[in-house]
């Protein structure tokens, strides 16, 4: 029961960063909020099921990659486009997955594996979006901030790998600590995110505030120069009356 629960909330935190990682290269949908949703929804239901179900590398790529591609659709219009990036982040997310896997089990087509395994390859895939945010982002000030992210799902594999290797340490215990840091590594990413554009919307509103004070001078002062014109005007009629 608890590798379920795991694989669940494990699989949760992995459509959220495929969510991410489709923002990094296409940014908005072009479909309505509440239809995004429901996709990524299906997309877990689905993806979840038929893993927990058959634990088969051939159904999970197959299910994977064209649920990705499906995803991609729903950004662009390009087919080419959609193939390309949805073969490149399961590419990204398949090597996580071998990385944190294979050093510590021997995979076998259609047996289950340990969990735990694949809360660390997520946390690994995390640490490739941010890195690929980092590239393809071109504003500076968000790369600076960026980098303190990583750290976290770095300091999580850590924490993992070190209660791994403790003999006193329960499975059940594990897998409670796994789930945590998963939230965790959701919430901070959730928080940054609402920072990112709280500050975003309190620049926005500072420039509108100093162009609407600028226009507010220039009309002042065009005011000022139809008043003296007049002004001057006057005297000159009277000069030469």
């Amino acid at each position: 029961m608890g590798e379920i629960i795991i694989c669940i909330f494990a699989n949760i935190f992995r459509v959220y960063i495929v969510y991410r990682f489709i923002k990094v290269f296409f940014g908005k949908a072009r479909i309505e909020s509440l239809t995004e949703i429901i996709a990524y929804c299906l997309y877990f239901v689905i993806n979840t099921g038929l893993y927990i179900s058959y634990h088969l590398a051939w159904l999970n790529i197959v299910n994977t990659l064209l649920g990705m591609f499906l995803l991609i659709l729903l950004y662009t219009t390009s087919i080419k486009k959609g193939i390309f990036i949805a073969s490149l982040i399961y590419v990204v997310n398949m090597i996580c997955d071998i990385v944190s896997t294979l050093p510590f089990v021997s995979y076998q087509d259609g047996k289950n594996t340990d969990q735990i395994l694949f809360v660390i390859g997520d946390l690994l895939f995390l640490i490739i979006e941010l890195l690929t945010e980092r590239i393809v982002d071109l504003k500076e000030n968000e790369k600076e901030q960026k980098l303190p992210l990583i750290l976290v799902p770095i300091c999580s594999v850590f924490t993992i790998l070190f209660l791994t290797y403790q003999k006193e340490v329960l499975g059940f215990e594990i897998v409670v600590v796994g789930i945590g840091l998963l939230i965790i590594n959701f919430l901070i990413l959730h928080l940054y995110n609402i920072l990112i554009r709280t500050l975003a919307q309190s620049y926005e509103n500072e420039m509108l505030a100093q162009n609407a004070s600028m226009y507010l001078y220039q009309l002042n002062l065009i005011k000022q120069n139809e008043e003296n014109f007049i002004i001057i005007i006057h005297f000159s009629f009277l000069r030469f009356k």
